[in-house]
């Protein structure tokens, strides 16, 4: 089954499997809502390079277990039933540990941006302070990863080096959920899944898939305040690289945020 049959087929059941009464509001008028986030993931996982595994107790989980920096920016536009959004995330993971009598020094820059667009198929309570709405979400994701990984031997003063750069774009496909608990409480959840194996520049995003709840204040209908977890999941294979290449990591953490809307 190719990637796009994959998506159109993942659209049309989270289409089945929604409730079938709903009420849309129907405002046709604009609406904007910016959320800047401060994300602390902690990162799990192994990197794979030709026969070397690197991972469990003496891999990625020690090589990559302090995040320096983690931001993202949710950005979207709403007419009526349909939107546009984008999010660009920044992360800066780096380390050093001692591996097999060798120093470790790595550090992982990471780039990525969401972008799509969204259908509310469902809003239920439209008009009274307990509603709830349903998003399908469809869309890419830009992945610029840069590593920098520095290893020395001590006692026989050997120092190497290796820089890589990788550049992915991979489509994902979603569901959001939005309730309103009271008045001014909000409850959301969002999930979604991407990669289908798609390919560029030789590398293939076997599965990517995210998962992120939170709960909110709105102090009114411009300002309010957000928390909760995310996780985000990613399996890539570079096949520009001479020997066996696959990285596959987890990262998981809290996030915060404030949102405003107009």
């Amino acid at each position: 089954m190719s990637a796009i049959k994959r998506i159109l087929f993942i659209a049309t059941l989270l289409l089945i499997v929604v409730p079938g009464t709903r009420s849309f509001a129907e405002d046709d008028k604009f609406e904007f809502t910016i959320v800047p986030y401060y994300w602390s993931p902690t990162v799990h996982g192994h990197v794979t390079i030709g026969e070397q595994t690197l991972g469990g107790n003496a891999g990625v989980d020690q090589l990559l277990d302090k995040t320096d920096s983690a931001v993202m920016v949710q950005m979207e536009a709403r007419f009526g039933r349909f939107g546009l959004f984008v999010q660009p995330n920044y992360l800066k993971v780096e380390d050093t540990q001692t591996v097999l009598n060798t120093n470790v020094d790595t550090t992982l820059k990471a780039w990525m941006t969401e972008f799509g667009g969204f259908f509310r198929i469902a809003e239920l309570g439209a008009g009274t302070p307990h509603r709830t709405s349903f998003d399908l979400l469809i869309g890419g994701r830009y992945w610029g990863l840069e590593t920098d990984t520095t290893a020395s031997a001590p006692i026989v003063n050997v120092t190497l080096n290796n820089h890589n750069n990788t550049d992915v774009v991979e489509p994902f496909v979603g569901l959001r959920l939005l309730t309103h608990l009271t008045e001014h409480i909000i409850f959301g959840g969002r999930g979604d899944i991407g990669g289908f194996g798609i390919s560029t520049n030789d590398v293939k995003s076997k599965l990517t898939w995210q998962a992120i709840t939170f709960l909110g204040y709105e102090f009114n209908k411009v300002i309010g305040v957000e928390a909760g977890y995310r996780w985000l999941s990613i399996d890539m294979e570079d096949k520009n690289l001479s020997v066996n290449n696959e990285t596959k990591l987890t990262f998981n953490g809290w996030i915060a945020g404030v949102s405003f809307r107009f």
